[in-house]
Formats: structure tokens, sequence, C-alpha cells
């Protein structure tokens, strides 16, 4: 009973209240600026997300750019390394006579390369080799000839005989004149007798 009287209240509060609903209410007379605001939020995404593919994709070059120089400077030096083997294994300096009165040692080239003479001693069979001394400076024995080149500035050690007459050698396009510790390097010997 007392419902049938408060519905024309229950009304009158239900139609002010949706009139102040809709007073409030936003209008929707202007929905594209929040779409735009939506769209620079997607555009933000796909710009971060474009410079972040393209950032690493430009680490890994630099990566791969700096991979690939130290390979190519390894594999250069290994090749020379190489190259200067097989120059020594192509060399071949035979001691073909000794004159042990006039210290003059008379060599020939055998080998594929020319030749390049950086020691020439003549010690005692019962001593230690002196090793290489540098006492001629570079002299150049052409290769594949059979003619005899005489070494005339050879040490000699004193002592009893026989005598060891050692040669130190590298192939002439390893000689350096600046630099006596490269030719030891890459120094071959030969070692002969004398009696």
């Amino acid at each position: 009973m007392s419902y049938k009287n408060n519905s024309k209240t229950t009304q009158k509060i239900y139609n002010t209240c949706v009139k102040l609903l809709i007073r409030n209410m936003p209008t929707p007379s202007n929905p594209k600026p929040a779409r735009r605001a939506q769209r620079e939020r997607g555009d933000t995404v796909i710009l971060g997300e474009i410079l972040l593919f393209a950032s690493v994709v430009a680490l890994g070059i630099a990566l791969w750019g700096l991979s690939l120089g130290y390979v190519t400077s390894h594999s250069t030096s290994l090749t020379k390394d190489f190259d200067s083997m097989i120059s020594q294994q192509r060399s071949f300096l035979i001691i073909e006579a000794t004159s042990l009165q006039t210290n003059i040692v008379w060599v020939s080239n055998h080998g594929l390369n020319d030749i390049a003479v950086i020691s020439c001693t003549i010690y005692p069979k019962s001593q230690h080799s002196p090793g290489i001394r540098h006492n001629i400076a570079g002299v150049k024995i052409p290769a594949n000839t059979y003619d005899l080149a005489p070494l005339r500035r050879c040490e000699r050690f004193p002592g009893p005989p026989p005598y060891i007459v050692e040669v130190w050698y590298v192939p002439h396009h390893l000689y350096d004149s600046e630099e006596p510790a490269k030719n030891s390097m890459w120094a071959l010997v030969a070692r002969y007798e004398a009696r």
C-alpha cells in the first residue's frame, strides 16, 4: 500500500536522477581527439620497435665487421708465416770446400730461392757452436747455381782440429739488414767438417 503512494515520489526521484546523469554525461560531439591520442600512442610504440630493431641490426653488423677484420688479419699473418716456412724449405745451401789457412769457405746454392748468408764461423769440433755471429752482411748467392761462391770473412775460433764450418743463411727475400733478430728467426744452418 505504501508502495502505491511512493510510486509518484520514486518516479520523481528517478526522473531527476536521469536528468542529472544526462546533464553530466560528456557529449559525443568530439570523439576524434580520443582516437588521435590512441593513434599517437600506437605510433610511438611502433617507432620504438623500429628503433630497437635498427639498433640491434646495426650492432650485429658492427660485431660481424669486427670479427671479420680480426679473422682477416689473423689469416694474413698465418699466410705470411706459412710462406716464410715454405721459403725456408726451398733453400738449400751446400758447403763445398774450406781453406783453413785463409778462412775462406766456398758454397753453392742448389735450392729454388736466392740465399743471403748472415754468419760464417769455423770452430773446433770439441767446442759448442757459437751460434749466429752476424759477421757477414747478407752475401747473396743466386738460386740453382752450381758455381762456387766464396765467403771471405769467416770467423775462426782457436783450437785443435777437426773443425766445424758453420754457415747460417736465410732466403734472400726474407733478409732484412735492419733487423738481425728477424734474420735469426728464419735462419737455416749448413755444417761441414774440415780437417
